[in-house]
């Protein structure tokens, strides 16, 4: 644990600043010289100001003018994933304002305005597919990120802060919409893959038409393997310890496909999921074996949802949508047996499966009554049909362990929700919003939301936001399971924040953008290691502030942000463990060649954490700096791309889930407390394209 290179970080930072800062002069009489057409150019081709005002609908249900959203928006389009070399949505996030990522070689966790607890599965963050909530009720589901290729992204909008206003359970500190391509988008055939260390391979094939105004169909696919290497555990190199402190390189590889779909027939919309990852676990989690390749975590899950848009009359618009969600795990577990129960269990292995399926449908209004007043409101009921849990013991046929539950809870969750913008001059907009829940043996709990926002200057806007947020505890936590008793009588998690935005257009190409806020959780659910089961805990407040200078010019487009964040449990007194009380980050793009060859480059500096064990040393700040090199448009058919990740080759640990619930047989005598990131990797990725697409680009 130390400091990764700090000074050539800080060089490189500092570098990036002057390049974000002299763009602008350097090449805004191009911009201000070019045609009329401009503002009809790609995502890839808007200048700030455009780009402001693209219409999102993540943040409202509705589209909106980003300039308009009375939240802390931002967008992320293919364009960025492309430049910057983005391998998954946990890069994606790693690089935006306020958020920051770890991973326990399993799964990627998302730390947003400074929260995070031990063991949480992203479960305060909602994660949206083309809008179809990514949502799994056993409480289970850690591998929700990487559930699309990111080929297959047209964009990725982001709100920050609480929006259970709209969306119901889970929209806590973010609500993440990755809205794939359309059919239009790619015209032909997409075909995609990439090769590089740790024997990474991956291809990605789309097919996508649009042969009219009235149908689109795109099918996707994707097949990823990756992350064969060893890795050494500090821990674990200590007298005792039975086996070698270094894992086999299988230990860690990940095995990934996922298939979607997609038909737009006139007001009617079908999309469909199937997504499954297998990640081995090289940890020796649970006290379990890191000489053999064997224990592996596994999550499929696969929805369908149909859209209907139904025709009404102006001012009015209606939508229904219903939709059918299924998620399941198998997990297998490898140990050193031992009848005593010393270094490992009596038996080899264990099993773990849980299943549970949802469906449900929501009904969406929206009522521009003039140009100063719409209102957005909707129902939404979902059911929850069958949960199964096994959790055994396999060479003992389940004598030493054997705990199973099938649950046919027929529960449902409803709920009504409401919000109404008023605009009465172009300078100042307020907007109120409640939402109501119904949730069976929960009851019934009110959200409210609101905001003022005034424009003091052209290009600039202040918004004052009150929201508040809520999350229904899960049936892990409620019924139990993995040697964890259930809790029948929890309440709900309530999440209060108010906050300030400032968007400000210094002018075309320029954007600053600063968000300060303060919160409280209440009633937060944690394991308790002492009774062995799950309770509401006394509550956590934090507050902080993130800003960030962005700059987007033809040749040249950066970003340079900081953030501060403070967040402490009030039982315990001190900062929570996992989360960075700062963090620096910047990047930049320039191109060159007539804009068909493009060098990304970005860093960023990420401030101490504390340890899951709080008597344990912190996990110093660490950096890490990221180079891609890639062609745009070079010809019709084909582009490619060289990224090195952790140039530098900084020594970067993680914090692990150290004490907690699964921590026995040898990790309750070896703890480990630190889990060892990548060090520098290369990775190739080659993009070709067939069809209309091509031939358009050819001319």
């Amino acid at each position: 644990m130390r400091w990764a290179t700090p000074v050539v970080t800080l060089r490189v930072l500092g570098a990036l600043a002057v390049a974000v800062l002299v763009a602008p002069s350097s090449h805004a009489r191009d911009d201000e010289d070019a045609s009329d057409d401009d503002a009809a150019l790609a995502l890839a081709d808007l200048s700030l100001d455009e780009l402001m005002n693209v219409e999102v609908e993540t943040a409202s249900k509705v589209g909106t003018p980003l300039w308009e959203e009375a939240a802390a928006v931002s967008v992320v389009t293919a364009e960025d994933i492309r430049h910057y070399g983005w391998r998954s949505l946990a890069d994606v996030l790693d690089a935006q304002l306020g958020f920051s990522t770890f991973s326990d070689r399993i799964y990627d966790f998302v730390v947003s305005r400074g929260f995070y607890l031990s063991n949480d599965p992203n479960s305060r963050i909602l994660l949206l597919l083309d809008g179809h909530p990514i949502l799994e009720f056993f409480g289970y589901y850690n591998g929700q990120l990487p559930t699309i290729d990111l080929d297959h992204v047209e964009r990725i909008e982001i709100v920050r802060g609480p929006n259970s206003v709209l969306y119901g359970t889970n929209a806590m500190f973010a609500v993440i919409n990755v809205i794939t391509r359309r059919g239009a988008d790619i015209e032909g055939v997409m075909l995609s893959g990439g090769a590089g260390s740790h024997r990474h391979g991956r291809v990605a094939l789309a097919v996508g038409t649009s042969p009219s105004d009235s149908l689109d169909v795109v099918v996707r696919g994707s097949l990823q393997t990756t992350g064969y290497q060893s890795l050494y555990f500090d821990e674990y190199d200590v007298a005792g310890y039975p086996t070698d402190p270094t894992s086999v390189p299988e230990a860690n590889r990940l095995l990934r496909g996922e298939m979607t779909a997609r038909i737009e027939a006139g007001p009617l919309t079908i999309q469909g999921l199937w997504h499954q990852r297998r990640k081995y676990v090289p940890t020796g989690l649970y006290g379990g074996r890191i000489d053999v390749a064997e224990t592996y975590f596994q999550d499929t899950n696969r929805h369908l949802e149909a859209r209907l848009a139904i025709p009404t009359p102006d001012p009015v618009r209606m939508a229904l949508r219903a939709y059918l969600d299924d998620y399941r795990f198998d997990g297998q577990f490898t140990y050193l047996a031992d009848p005593s129960w010393e270094t490992g269990p009596p038996y080899e292995h264990e099993i773990n499966e849980i299943a549970d399926t949802s469906y449900g449908a929501e009904w969406l209004t929206e009522i521009a009554w003039n140009k100063h007043h719409r209102t957005t409101a909707g129902v939404d009921l979902r059911f929850l049909d069958e949960v199964s849990f096994l959790y055994r013991s396999v060479e003992d046929g389940g004598s030493s362990l054997n705990e199973t539950a099938d649950l046919d809870l027929n529960r449902w969750y409803g709920a009504l929700y409401a919000q109404h913008r008023i605009r009465p001059k172009p300078w100042f907009t307020m907007e109120a919003g409640v939402h109501l829940d119904l949730v069976e043996k929960v009851g019934a709990h009110p959200s409210l939301r609101g905001n003022v926002g005034f424009r003091p200057a052209n290009r600039t806007w202040i918004y004052v936001l009150y929201g508040e947020a809520f999350r229904t505890p899960n049936i892990w936590e409620t019924h139990g399971g993995f040697f964890i008793e259930g809790n029948p009588e929890l309440d709900p998690e309530i999440l209060r924040m108010g906050e300030i935005v400032l968007r400000s257009g210094l002018s075309r190409h320029v954007a600053l953008s600063g968000h300060t806020f303060l919160y409280r959780l209440e009633r937060h659910i944690q394991a308790d290691t002492e009774t062995g089961g799950f309770a509401n805990g006394p509550g956590l407040w934090g507050g902080g502030f993130e800003a960030e200078l962005r700059v987007r010019t033809r040749p040249v487009h950066g970003y340079l942000s900081g953030t501060l964040t403070n967040a402490r449990d009030e039982e315990e007194e001190q900062r929570i463990s996992f989360a960075p009380g700062w963090v620096v980050k910047g990047g930049v793009v320039v191109a060159v060649w007539h804009r068909r060859i493009h060098l990304g480059v970005e860093s960023r500096v990420v401030g101490v954490r504390l340890l899951g064990d709080p008597s344990q040393p912190a996990d110093l700040p660490y950096n890490v700096t990221n180079v891609t090199l890639g062609t745009t448009d070079l010809t019709p058919y084909f582009d490619v791309s060289v990224s090195v990740y952790n140039v530098f080759g900084a020594t970067i640990e993680h914090p692990s889930f150290v004490p907690d619930l699964a921590s026995w047989n040898l990790n309750a005598t070896y703890p480990m407390y630190d889990i060892p990131a990548d060090g520098r990797t290369l990775l190739v990725r080659i993009h070709l394209w067939a069809g209309p697409r091509a031939s358009a680009i050819g001319k």
